[in-house]
C-alpha cells in the first residue's frame, strides 16, 4: 500500500454482475484456421471496451469481440467491434445491455489494417470521435454512435508495438495514454489533432506487459490503472490468458507516476473507471465470467 500520501484507495464494494454477453453473430473477418467469412457463431468473446453516455442517457459499450475459437488461435478474428446499449439506469441497479451488433469488419475500413482493437470514445466539436489501435491509431467519427466516419490516421508509434489506447480529458487537454513494450506512455493534444511526443507514465519490469492503461482523475489525484500480462498461461482454459490483475497507481501529477509506489490491487481484466450519478465502477471482461463484468467501487 501507498504510505507515501494517503491517497484514497478504491476497492471492490458489490459483487461483480454480468452486464453484457454477445449473442449470435455473422463473422465478416478475414479466413482463420477457426473461422469462416460470412458463417454465424453462437458464441462471442469480448475483450478490450469502453463506456460513452449519448445525448438521451443511454450508455453504450464498445470493444474488441470475435467468436470463441481454440486455444490455439486464441485471437484470430479481432477484426471487428461489439456495441451494446441500456438506460444509464442499468448501470446503477440489475439488468443487461442490449446487443446491437458488430460494425467496421475490415470490408468496411478500405486501406486499413484488418485488426480493430481496444476503441476508446470521446464526445468533441458536437460528435463523437472513436480512436483504435493497434499499431498505429485511427480515427472515426459519428453524430449517433451508430454510423461511422473513417479519419483515417492520429499517430503511428515508431516502435510498431503501440495498443490499448484511453484518452482522459486534463482541462482543456486530452491526454491519450497506450501501451508500448513494457511502458505505458502518454501523448497531449489540445485538438485531438496534433499530439506531441510521447513520455513515459510507467514502465514495468521486462518479464511483465502492460495492458489496457486506465488514467483518470478523482478530486486532483490522477490514478493510472495498468493490466498485467506475464505471459504465463497452460493454453488449456481459455479464461486463463484473459489474466485478471490490475496494478493501480496515484500520484498528484501525471510525471510522478512512474515513481509512485503501487496504491492497490484490483481484480479485473482490462478495465474501464465508470463514473454514473457520483458512484464509481469498474468493469472486467472475461472475468469473472464471459463478457462484461461490473462492480461497484467504494473508497477508503
Amino acid at each position: 500500500m501507498n504510505q507515501e500520501k494517503n491517497f484514497p484507495v478504491p476497492v471492490i464494494g458489490s459483487p461483480y454482475r454480468r452486464i453484457f454477453l454477445p449473442g449470435a453473430a455473422t463473422y465478416f473477418g478475414r479466413p482463420h484456421p477457426d473461422l469462416n467469412y460470412g458463417e454465424t457463431y453462437s458464441e462471442w468473446v469480448p475483450n478490450d471496451h469502453c463506456f460513452i453516455f449519448d445525448r438521451k442517457g443511454f450508455c453504450h459499450i464498445f470493444g474488441i469481440t470475435h467468436p470463441l475459437t481454440s486455444c490455439q488461435h486464441i485471437h484470430d478474428g479481432e477484426e471487428q467491434l461489439f456495441h451494446a446499449m441500456a438506460p444509464r439506469e442499468v448501470l446503477l441497479s440489475e439488468g443487461e445491455f442490449t446487443d446491437c451488433g458488430n460494425l467496421l469488419p475490415p470490408e468496411e475500413r478500405p486501406g486499413e489494417p484488418p485488426e480493430i482493437h481496444s476503441p476508446f470514445i470521446l464526445e468533441k466539436d458536437g460528435e463523437f470521435q472513436m480512436v483504435y489501435g493497434p499499431k498505429s491509431f485511427r480515427s472515426a467519427a459519428s453524430k449517433d454512435l451508430k454510423s461511422w466516419e473513417l479519419r483515417g490516421e492520429w499517430f503511428h508509434d515508431p516502435h510498431g508495438a503501440s495498443r490499448d489506447p484511453q484518452i482522459c480529458r486534463v482541462g482543456d487537454e486530452w491526454y491519450l495514454t497506450y501501451c508500448s513494450g513494457s511502458e505505458v506512455r502518454c501523448r497531449v493534444s489540445r485538438d485531438c489533432a496534433v499530439w506531441s511526443d510521447f513520455r513515459v507514465l510507467r514502465r514495468l519490469p521486462d518479464d511483465l506487459n502492460p495492458e489496457s492503461p486506465f488514467l483518470f482523475v478523482r478530486d486532483g489525484v490522477f490514478y493510472l490503472a495498468v493490466c498485467l500480462w506475464d505471459g504465463k498461461w497452460d493454453r488449456i482454459h481459455i479464461s486463463d490468458a484473459y489474466q485478471h490483475r490490475t496494478l493501480l497507481y496515484a500520484a498528484e501529477s501525471p510525471d510522478e507516476l512512474n515513481t509512485a509506489p503501487q496504491l492497490c490491487e484490483l481484480p479485473a481484466h482490462a478495465p474501464e473507471f465508470v463514473q454514473c450519478d457520483g458512484r464509481w465502477f469498474v468493469s472486467s471482461a472475461e472475468y469473472p465470467e464471459r463478457g462484461i463484468n461490473l462492480a461497484e467501487l467504494d473508497w477508503r
